[in-house]
C-alpha cells in the first residue's frame, strides 16, 4: 500500500462498544440428529468388539472427559491419532494408546493391532482418518461398520463409508453417553474382561521387548528409544510435550505416555514443516504459564529457529528443550533409502554445538551422551524456573517404527 495512502488522515467512523466477553473456543457448538445419536449408540452398544478412534477434534472441542466417560459406561477400547493422543490416560486398562502409521514392528503398543483387526464397529471421533491416522489407509478391516463423527461433514465418510454424525464432540458424545445409559449394556458388561486382558496382554508383551532394546548397549551414543523412556519417567500428568514434525513427532506420540485423560501432546501436522517445534512449546508455555513444557526436536528442525531461544530467555519462559541431535535429516535419507535405496548429499550436518548457542543467549544447557547424563540434566531442568536445553548426542541412525518401512531391511538405513 503507497505510503500516502497509508499516512492520510481520515475521520474515525462512530462505532458501537464491544464490552462484552464471549467466552472461549469453540464459540458455536452443535448437536448432531438426535436420531442418527440413537442409531449409533445402537451400534456400539449392540457391537462385539468395539472400537474408539479419537482424533484431535476431541481436543480441540474439550471432549477428553466425555471419551473417557464413555469408554468406561459401555466398556469400549479407546486408541488415538498422534493428534489425539491424550484423549484418555493410557494407563487406563481399556486404552490401546497411539495407532496408525507408526504401529511397525518395534512400537512399543504394536501388540494391540489385533484388538484393531478384530474390531466390528469402529467408532472415529474427530478424526480426519487421513493417511497417517489410518496407516495409508490399510489399518482398520474392511468388514467393520463404521461410525464417523466429526465437526466437519466433508471429512465424515471420506475414506470410510460410515453411519455419519456431524457437530461439535463434546455435545454429541454426551448426547451419545445418555442414550447408552438407557441401553441394555450386559452385553459390553461381559466383554469387557476379555478386552481388557488382551490389551494388558499385549501392553505386558510389547513392554519386555522394548525394555530389551532400551537396556541393550548403545555403544557411546544414546538411542532415541532410550531418551524417551528416561523423559517419560520424568514427565508429569500435568505437563504439556510438545514435538517438532518428522520423526520428533513419533518419538513423542510412541514412547511417551499419557498419564492422564486429557493431557496435551501437540505437534504440527498436516504441513508439518521442520522448525514448528519450539515455537509451538514457546505459544503452549504463554497459555498455559502454570505448567511444564517439554519440547522435543530433532537437531535439523532446531535449526530453523535457533534465535527464538534468546526470545524464550528474555520472555522467562521455564521450557524444558530436548534436541535430538544425530547430525542428519533422519526422515529425508531413510526415506530417500527406502524409496531410491541411496540418499542425497542434503543428508548430512557440519558438527554443531547446540549447547553453546543456548549458553550464548542467557539458557541453561547440557550435553548428555548417556541415560545416567540425561538423568541428571533432566532433574536439574524440572528443579530450574528459566529456559534450559538438554542436547543430547544419539545414534545417528535410529529410526521409529514407521509402518510402511517395516518390509525394509534396516540395515539399508545404516552408513
Amino acid at each position: 500500500m503507497p505510503k500516502d495512502v497509508l499516512d492520510a488522515k481520515v475521520e474515525e467512523p462512530e462505532t458501537a462498544a464491544r464490552p462484552a466477553k464471549l467466552g472461549e473456543y469453540p464459540l458455536d457448538r452443535s448437536r448432531p440428529d438426535g436420531q442418527r445419536v440413537a442409531e449409533a449408540a445402537h451400534l456400539l452398544a449392540n457391537a462385539k468388539a468395539p472400537l474408539i478412534v479419537a482424533g484431535g477434534g476431541v481436543h480441540l472441542s474439550g471432549a477428553a472427559e466425555e471419551v473417557a466417560r464413555l469408554q468406561e459406561l459401555a466398556g469400549i477400547p479407546v486408541a488415538t491419532t498422534n493428534m489425539g493422543k491424550g484423549s484418555v490416560a493410557e494407563t487406563h486398562e481399556l486404552s490401546l494408546g497411539v495407532i496408525g502409521n507408526a504401529l511397525g514392528k518395534n512400537l512399543p503398543n504394536r501388540q494391540v493391532r489385533k484388538l484393531v483387526d478384530d474390531a466390528d464397529v469402529i467408532f472415529f471421533v474427530g478424526t480426519r482418518t487421513n493417511e497417517n491416522g489410518t496407516g495409508s489407509w490399510s489399518l482398520f478391516p474392511a468388514g467393520a461398520t463404521y461410525v464417523h463423527f466429526d465437526v466437519d461433514g466433508g471429512e465424515v465418510g471420506r475414506n470410510y463409508p460410515a453411519h455419519r454424525l456431524v457437530g461439535d464432540a463434546k455435545l454429541g458424545l454426551q448426547d451419545i453417553t445418555a442414550e447408552l445409559e438407557k441401553a441394555d449394556l450386559s452385553p459390553r458388561v461381559a466383554a469387557r474382561d476379555d478386552a481388557a486382558r488382551q490389551i494388558t496382554t499385549a501392553k505386558e508383551t510389547a513392554a519386555a521387548e522394548a525394555a530389551e532394546r532400551i537396556s541393550a548397549p548403545a555403544g557411546e551414543k544414546i538411542t532415541p528409544q532410550q531418551a524417551m523412556a528416561v523423559l517419560d519417567r520424568h514427565l508429569g500428568e500435568d505437563d504439556i510435550a510438545v514435538a517438532d514434525a518428522s520423526y520428533s513427532t513419533l518419538w513423542m506420540t510412541g514412547y511417551l505416555t499419557a498419564k492422564k485423560t486429557g493431557q496435551r501432546f501437540i505437534s504440527p501436522r498436516g504441513l508439518a514443516g521442520l522448525g514448528w517445534g519450539l515455537p509451538l512449546a514457546m505459544g503452549s508455555q504463554t497459555a498455559n504459564p502454570d505448567k511444564r513444557v517439554v519440547c522435543i526436536s530433532g537437531d535439523g528442525g532446531y535449526g530453523h529457529v535457533w534465535a527464538e531461544m534468546e526470545a524464550a530467555v528474555r520472555n522467562r519462559q521455564p521450557i524444558v528443550s530436548i534436541v535430538l541431535n544425530n547430525s542428519i535429516l533422519g526422515f529425508q535419507k531413510h526415506a530417500e533409502i527406502a524409496q531410491f535405496s541411496q540418499y542425497t548429499s542434503a543428508i548430512s550436518f557440519a558438527s554443531v554445538d547446540h549447547s553453546a548457542i543456548a549458553r550464548a543467549v542467557g539458557a541453561q544447557a547440557d550435553t548428555v551422551t548417556n541415560v545416567d547424563e540425561l538423568e541428571d540434566a533432566l532433574k536439574r531442568a524440572r528443579d530450574g524456573s528459566s529456559f534450559h536445553l538438554i542436547e543430547v548426542i544419539t545414534e545417528a541412525d535410529a529410526y521409529p517404527p514407521i509402518a510402511v518401512w517395516d518390509d525394509t531391511d534396516p540395515e539399508k538405513f545404516f552408513g
